[in-house]
């Protein structure tokens, strides 16, 4: 773990600041390969993000996946943390629908803990597809579902009887 890592776990925008402006290494992984903004993201702490997606002007962190497979944007929605998904989203490189290691995209993480802010965040990208299967063939309904998220299912079933009828 790098100084840069330590600062964006604790959410520490202006000692990150200061340090940007010195050092390089913003983006480096950790052992988990986890870089600096997957911890901003997956503590939920905005303003580091929005620090470190203005230092990455390719964007390429913003897709980097960890150990897991998980992105930044996979991390805040597991947590539900809604500023960090709308700062993430906003990338273009971003892929809303990615899958990580054991098929699980964001919008399964989201809906698993019944986050329906983020549900709804993600349902709006055009990408993510809301019928997805991890790999023990589990949906994001599925996953709301069983851990009784009663408004993520709701969510879940709109959209679904939408995209059925934008089908006939």
């Amino acid at each position: 773990m790098t100084l840069f890592h330590f600062l964006s776990f604790f959410g520490l925008t202006n000692l990150l600041n200061d340090q940007l402006g010195h050092s390089t290494g913003h983006n480096k992984t950790d052992w988990h390969h986890r870089t600096p903004l997957s911890y901003a993201a997956w503590n939920g702490h905005e303003g580091v993000v929005k620090l470190l997606l203005e230092q990455d002007t390719d964007n390429a962190d913003s897709m980097d996946k960890d150990g897991n497979g998980q992105t930044p944007l996979a991390h805040a929605a597991w947590n539900g943390h809604e500023g960090v998904l709308k700062l993430l989203l906003e990338q273009d490189i971003v892929n809303a629908d990615s899958m990580d290691r054991d098929g699980q995209t964001p919008l399964a993480r989201a809906a698993w803990n019944g986050h329906e802010g983020a549900v709804k965040l993600l349902l709006e990208k055009e990408a993510v597809n809301a019928d997805s299967m991890d790999k023990d063939g589990q949906t994001p309904l599925a996953a709301a579902a069983w851990n009784g998220c009663e408004g993520v299912v709701k969510l879940l079933l709109e959209q679904m009887l939408e995209d059925n009828q934008s089908n006939i």
